[in-house]
């Protein structure tokens, strides 16, 4: 459904990760500075999973290059979800806890080029079939007078294919 809003990630190695090929411009040096942060990352993803006992094919990991404000560089984790599961969902703020931490304990100045995690998406047809309805959007609105309905009861259905 929203496969086309992401695109596509490289390579995956056999721990779910890839990485973004370096810039065309960037010296030997940032080179090696960007692949060794990159194995990092990928390193502590791969831990985090093996602890967490998630299977590395539920969830990936793009190491992306990512400019700094100060005109350097770092890398921005891209965490792709390629299967349905609602805990993932609700453990997602602990999976980038962990990684942080992970990270942290790889290379005490992960805080230097670890600009941020973000999460995509490149589920199966199987998969957004699975997809729970939002609810009503009553169930986001704090209810007038202490009258509490029951919102999750009430769901919206959308049309996929009216979703561009």
């Amino acid at each position: 459904m929203f496969r086309h809003w992401y695109a596509r990630p490289g390579k995956s190695s056999a721990a779910g990760t890839a990485a973004a090929p370096p810039l065309p411009d960037a010296d030997a040096g940032d080179i090696r500075q960007y692949r060794d942060r990159s194995e990092t990352l990928r390193a502590a993803f791969a831990e985090v999973l093996a602890l967490t006992g998630i299977p590395p094919a539920w969830v990936s990991l793009v190491a992306q290059r990512a400019a700094l404000p100060d005109g350097g560089h770092g890398i921005h984790a891209r965490m792709i979800l390629r299967h349905w599961d609602a805990r993932l969902f609700q453990g997602a703020p602990q999976l980038e806890r962990l990684l942080a931490l992970r990270a942290q304990a790889l290379d005490a100045n992960h805080r230097l080029w670890l600009h941020g995690i973000s999460w995509s998406f490149a589920l199966s047809d199987q998969d957004e079939a699975a997809i729970p309805p939002l609810p009503a959007a009553s169930a986001w609105v704090p209810q007038a007078r202490g009258r509490r309905a029951d919102a999750w009861q009430k769901t919206v259905a959308v049309d996929p294919r009216r979703v561009k």
